[in-house]
């Protein structure tokens, strides 16, 4: 190979240094050994450069790639930190809004940019419900640290947040975010969150990565719960209630005060807000927990209460006006109607009354279902019952919605009812404002087997209920459920009028009704884990 240069191969320094060495002593054959010397010494000096040129390479490939994993850290970090921001209790309504003001995850090409003036201080309320604060679309946006919003007009600006300590520490970025609606559901919506977080290294600006996640939000309207008692402001004092749930649904007239630190109201808190005294009024439910009664679930949150329902086509309630003396219903020349009730033909009464005053209805025939209207006034006082009687009546207790009272005025109406009165009924009276004036016994005659009785009628409970199973009803004012514009207790502070669900009765109101329930009008958004992590390119 050494006697012919076109053996050697062109495309190393080595052998182009051996080939001009061979040209050069071809020449000059004088000093053959020197050169063929000096040539060893080059191909030596050639492997030297060539072993420094590859270990700095080396080292520079070992730094990009450590570089790389550390911004890789910080993007990451920065959507963990955005996600935790977004999904706060007062930040949640955010997810279903769009920011992309430079079209990064846009397939059309259209902006969108959170420009939170005037008109869109309050597009975040009403709040969901049991929140500690309500707060507006700006105030929200502002609490992210990745935002800031101009005071004057409402824009907003992007942050770069710092994270991470020496060599390895940087910024993240939030570039953009968009929802997606995907389908809508009998009790709200779903969709999908796309989330575009950048990060740089501090010590290398130029070293930066994208990482895009997607995640399920879903919108749940449904209250989550059936109750017997909701108003749209409530006034327990040192009343008690005894109910599995309650909700009021004017969070401006149950205000919920809460620590700055918090984002959720405490039992105690929600307690207050429905003006429950802390040392007085008992709130739990109808069921135990044990041996001691389990906890009432207390909502404060917007909701519209459901109109009554309409009067059957063909029917006409039986006028009874001004009822003010006792009567008993029904009388000889009432007309029942037969009509599908929960799917179930049965034989019922209605009957509309104007004003009710001072006077007892004593329902005698149980082998029927009673729909009574009332377009007026209500004054309960003294002993003053709606009650059922009859064989194989239960100490004057109907079954789960065999007596429903319904309000039907146009305007706001005071129905007040007396502390020894006693109420065996559900009542749905939207512009209705009950007070209860005065302790008394109340329904005395309920027992424990009355609540035990209905639950296992309704409930169907496996293994059944028991005594055990049930807190007492014995001198509650109400045995039933109440749908009113408010329910308070009025007077003086040693009131202690009762509320008692009667168990069964919302299933039986919530097959009346085909499953329209109340529902909160801002609901809960919640966010399920990343379904979808992609680095994006830059």
């Amino acid at each position: 190979m050494l006697n012919n240069p076109k053996s050697f191969p062109k495309n190393n320094f080595t052998s182009y240094v051996m080939r001009s060495l061979w040209l050069c002593s071809e020449q000059k054959e004088i000093g053959t050994t020197l050169v063929t010397g000096v040539a060893l010494g080059l191909i030596a000096l050639g492997g030297a450069t060539l072993a420094i040129v590859k270990a700095s390479q080396n080292k520079t490939n070992t730094a990009s790639d450590e570089q790389t994993k550390q911004v890789l850290a910080i993007t990451e970090s920065g959507v963990s930190n955005l996600m935790a921001q977004l999904t706060k209790p007062t930040t949640r309504p955010l997810l279903l809004r769009n920011f992309d003001p430079d079209s990064y995850l846009s397939t059309d090409g259209s902006k969108n940019k959170w420009t939170l003036g005037t008109s869109e201080e309050l597009q975040l309320s009403p709040p969901s419900p049991n929140s500690c604060a309500n707060p507006t679309a700006r105030e929200a946006t502002d609490s992210l640290n990745v935002l800031t919003v101009n005071s004057s007009n409402g824009s907003v600006q992007r942050n770069k947040v710092s994270i991470g300590e020496g060599s390895s520490s940087g910024k993240y970025q939030f570039l953009a975010y968009r929802y997606q609606k995907i389908t809508d559901t009998s009790n709200g919506e779903t969709g999908i969150g796309r989330l575009l977080i950048e990060g740089e290294l501090d010590k290398n600006i130029k070293t930066k990565s994208r990482i895009e996640v997607s995640f399920p939000v879903t919108l749940t309207n449904d209250p989550g719960f059936d109750t017997a008692l909701i108003a749209n402001q409530i006034n327990l004092r040192q009343s008690d209630a005894i109910t599995s749930g309650i909700i009021c649904t004017n969070p401006a007239l149950c205000p919920i005060t809460c620590l700055p630190s918090q984002t959720s109201p405490t039992s105690s808190q929600l307690k207050t807000a429905i003006g429950g005294s802390d040392n007085k009024a008992v709130v739990h439910s109808i069921l135990k927990d044990g041996s001691n009664p389990a906890i009432t679930k207390i909502l404060v949150g917007s909701m519209t209460i459901p109109p009554i329902p309409a009067i059957p086509l063909g029917i006409t309630p039986i006028s009874l006006g001004d009822v003010t003396d006792n009567i008993n219903l029904p009388r000889t020349e009432d007309t029942k109607n037969t009509i599908d009730v929960d799917n179930t033909t049965k034989s019922v009464y209605y009957y509309q009354i104007d004003n009710l005053t001072k006077s007892s209805i004593t329902l005698t025939d149980p082998t029927v279902e009673y729909r009574i209207y009332i377009s007026g006034t209500v004054e309960q006082t003294g002993n003053d019952d709606i009650k059922l009687s009859g064989s194989g009546v239960l100490n004057g207790a109907p079954k789960p919605g065999q007596v429903r009272i319904y309000g039907n005025s146009t305007s706001d109406e005071n129905w007040l009812f007396g502390g020894n009165s006693c109420t065996m009924a559900f009542i749905h009276a939207p512009k209705a404002n009950i007070g209860i004036n005065g302790g008394g016994n109340g329904c005395s005659n309920l027992r424990l087997e009355n609540a035990v009785a209905d639950g296992n009628l309704i409930l169907n409970p496996d293994p059944k209920f028991t005594i055990n199973n049930f807190v007492s009803p014995e001198k509650t004012n109400f045995y039933g459920g109440v749908w009113a514009n408010s329910y308070n207790v009025i007077g003086n502070n040693s009131n202690a009028g009762i509320f008692y669900e009667q168990p069964g009765l919302m299933n039986v109101i919530r097959t009346s009704m085909g499953g329209g329930f109340p529902q909160f009008e801002k609901g809960y958004i919640t966010v399920d884990n990343i379904s979808s992590f992609t680095r994006k390119p830059l």
